[in-house]
């Protein structure tokens, strides 16, 4: 079992030593694309500290950080404390503080209407950035979409459905909302080989359903005055057994660019969850939503696996354990799936 310890900064301040004697466990989820990262701190409270002198203020800035017994550091971020759960019972009373990602206010989680015209998929993400006071970093694809409409939508949720669309991801943090080309994204190489015998517990599903060979996009060409088929083939050798044939898209394109764009994004996203599931193991740093990792020893589905969340758990005692939502993007030498 690995263990780790922690340090905590309220509004700034280290109570790391304060929160240390109360604290039952700190528990850090942090997802890949459009949803906040959450933190979770909860604590024991028999002196009645946290119901009085030292309960905390909504909307905080609470920053923590993971330390592992290899001298590695999770950077968790910053966050602000959204919720306070304060319970009791037999075995004493408990407080638990309920955090969300800097950044994340109520403004963004309220449900808007707008319209956008002639913009590019980052001008689009620059309006939204810019009514909350956020910023945008990192590369998106230049496209320009003519129409775009907003219906009932939260503005994060609405940014992660046209960015997905077009194959982006992006998560949102320390008020800055970071975008990846999502094929980049998941080309890359493993930031750590895992085992069997590393993995404490897994379940990945192997699937046919929802797979496809190819997409087709019928769209109307305004240039040619009549309606258009694009075809894309899956082109990815991790995907080259599936076993679907055509995903008909049913979406609106506006030219060539789009099609390919929207198509090349609608089926990754399919036939990248052909293998899909989850592991459990000790705690690991690099098991961080985006990156992906090398599993071995699983026979034909060992591979290159890309974590799409994760949680990571640290308890009272130093405990640390960490759980990733994975999916299989690549395949990894034969030498590594054969067994030790």
């Amino acid at each position: 079992m690995e263990t780790a310890s922690v340090k905590i900064l309220y509004n700034g301040k280290n109570i790391s030593a304060d929160i240390s004697e109360h604290l039952l466990s700190l528990t850090y989820t942090d997802k890949t694309h459009g949803e906040s990262d959450e933190l979770e701190i909860e604590l024991e409270d028999a002196s009645k500290l946290w119901q009085f002198d030292w309960y905390p203020e909504k909307g905080a800035k609470i920053t923590a950080s993971i330390y592992d017994g290899h001298g590695k550091i999770l950077e968790c971020g910053t966050f602000q404390l959204d919720e306070i759960e304060q319970r009791g019972g037999i075995d004493g009373d408990f407080i638990t503080f309920k955090c969300i990602a800097a950044g994340i206010t109520q403004k963004v989680r309220t449900k808007n209407n707008s319209v956008h015209n002639q913009k590019t998929l980052r001008e689009i993400a620059n309006t939204i950035a810019a009514r909350h006071g956020l910023t945008i970093a990192g590369n998106i694809e230049n496209v320009t979409i003519g129409y775009m409409a907003q219906v009932k939508e939260t503005d994060l949720h609405f940014l992660k459905r046209i960015a997905f669309e077009y194959g982006h991801v992006f998560s949102l943090r320390d008020n800055k909302i970071i975008f990846t080309n999502l094929f980049e994204l998941e080309s890359r190489g493993g930031v750590a080989t895992i085992s069997r015998e590393d993995i404490v517990s897994y379940s990945i599903t192997d699937k046919t359903a929802d797979t496809y060979k190819s997409t087709r996009l019928k769209y109307h060409d305004p240039a040619q005055r009549k309606l258009v088929e694009w075809q894309q083939q899956e082109q990815n050798e991790a995907y080259s057994d599936v076993k679907g044939d055509s995903l008909e898209l049913t979406g609106r394109a506006e030219n060539v660019g789009q099609a390919q764009l929207k198509s090349k994004a609608a089926l990754h996203n399919k036939n990248s969850r052909q293998q899909s599931g989850n592991i459990s193991m000790p705690g690991h740093v690099l098991m961080m939503a985006g990156n992906n990792i090398e599993l071995a020893g699983l026979g034909k589905l060992s591979g290159l696996y890309h974590i799409e969340s994760s949680t990571h758990v640290v308890t009272r005692s130093g405990a640390y354990t960490t759980e990733g939502e994975i999916k299989r993007v690549g395949k990894i030498s034969t030498s590594k799936q054969k067994p030790l």
